[in-house]
C-alpha cells in the first residue's frame, strides 16, 4: 500500500513539487544526515548489541578505516580517490583479523544457492500499520526529492527535470510494491548515499546498475551474503562515518535550500562588530539587486549590555 501511495506521489510530482521547495526538501535531508551520526558512532564502538560494545580494539579498527578513507579521498588522485571507501574497509577487515573479530561460521553453514520465496511471510491488511506506512511513505518522497536534487545537485551540477523525479520516486514505490511479495523490507533512498556521489561524482548509470547485480548475488547465494555479514561493525562505521565527515551529503542539503533565497539576494554580505566597551552589537548588511537594482544597507544595533533592542536604521545607497 506504501508503494501505490509512491507511485501516486511521482505521477504527480510535477503538481507537487511547488508544495516541497528546495527550502524544506533540503533541510529534511539535512536532519537525516544529522541523525545518523549516533548510528554510525555506535557502529564504530563495535554495534550497541555486541558484548564488547566499546572495546579498544573496536575504536582502533574504526579510526583506521576511517583514517585511510580520509587520506585517500583528500590525497589520492583517480582509482584510489574513487575507490576510498572500499580501499578503507578492505584495510580495516585486514586490521580487524589480527583482532579476532571475524567469524566464518555463518559462510560455512550458508547454502550455495536459493530463490527468495514469495509470500513467505503471508499478506494481512491492518489499518493502523496501513495508515503509518502511508505517511511513512509520503515522507520518504518528499525526502526522495531532495535526495535527488541533491545528487543531481552534487554529481551533475544542475536541477533535476520533473521527468527525472517521476521516474525516480514511481521506481522507488514499484521496487517497495515488487518486494513486499518476497518478504523483503521498505526501502528508501538513503541520503547518505549523496555525499558518496558528490565526492566520487560517479552517476554513470553502468556503476549503479553493476551495484545492483552485486546485490542481487547476495540475494540468491547466501555464502557471498554471508560473507558480506562477516565485515564487523566498527569497519563499517569507519567508512560511513567518513561520509558524514567529509560533509558532502550534508553541504549538497544545504546547497538545495540555498536554492530557495531568490537569485538578487546571492551576492549579500555582511560586518558585525562590537563598539568599545562591549555594550552594543552593530551589523550592516548589503543586499545587491533589491529595490530598482540598486544596493540597500541595513545597519541593526542588536543588543545593547542590558539586552535590549537598540536600533535598526535601513538605507539605500
Amino acid at each position: 500500500i506504501g508503494g501505490i501511495v509512491a507511485v501516486f506521489v511521482g505521477i504527480f510530482v510535477k503538481k507537487l513539487r511547488v508544495l516541497f521547495p528546495p527550502l524544506i526538501t533540503g533541510t529534511v535531508v539535512f536532519t537525516i544526515g544529522l541523525s545518523l551520526y549516533p548510528t554510525a558512532v555506535k557502529y564504530m564502538a563495535g554495534g550497541a548489541s555486541s558484548p564488547n560494545y566499546g572495546a579498544w580494539q573496536n575504536w582502533l579498527v574504526g579510526f583506521i578505516t576511517l583514517a585511510v578513507v580520509i587520506a585517500l579521498n583528500h590525497f589520492a588522485k583517480g582509482i584510489l580517490k574513487l575507490a576510498s571507501i572500499l580501499i578503507g574497509m578492505i584495510v580495516g577487515y585486514i586490521v580487524s583479523g589480527f583482532f579476532g573479530m571475524i567469524d566464518f561460521s555463518a559462510v560455512g553453514s550458508a547454502g550455495m544457492f536459493q530463490i527468495p520465496q514469495p509470500m513467505y511471510f503471508g499478506m494481512k491488511f491492518e489499518v493502523s500499520a496501513i495508515v503509518t506506512m502511508v505517511l511513512l511513505f509520503v515522507i520518504n518522497s518528499v525526502q526522495a526529492i531532495g535526495d535527488f536534487s541533491a545528487t543531481t545537485g552534487g554529481g551533475l551540477d544542475r536541477e533535476p527535470t520533473d521527468k527525472e523525479l517521476s521516474g525516480g520516486i514511481v521506481a522507488y514505490g514499484i521496487t517497495n510494491i515488487f518486494g513486499s511479495f518476497f518478504g523483503g523490507l521498505p526501502t528508501a533512498t538513503f541520503s547518505q548515499n549523496v555525499g558518496i556521489v558528490a565526492t566520487t561524482k560517479v552517476v554513470n548509470r553502468m556503476v549503479l546498475g553493476l551495484a545492483a547485480v552485486i546485490i542481487l548475488l547476495a540475494g540468491f547465494v547466501p555464502k557471498f551474503s554471508a560473507l558480506l555479514t562477516t565485515i564487523p561493525q566498527c569497519v563499517l562505521g569507519g567508512a560511513t562515518i567518513s561520509v558524514f565527515i567529509d560533509c558532502n551529503d550534508r553541504y549538497q542539503a544545504c546547497r538545495t535550500a540555498a536554492t530557495y533565497i531568490p537569485q538578487h539576494f546571492n551576492r549579500w554580505s555582511c560586518s558585525c562588530t562590537w563598539n568599545g566597551d562591549h555594550t552594543v552589537f552593530r551589523c550592516t548588511c548589503k543586499f545587491p539587486g533589491m529595490g530598482d537594482n540598486g544596493i540597500w544597507k541595513i545597519t541593526g544595533c542588536c543588543y545593547n549590555n542590558r539586552g535590549n533592542f537598540a536600533k535598526f536604521d535601513s538605507s539605500k545607497r
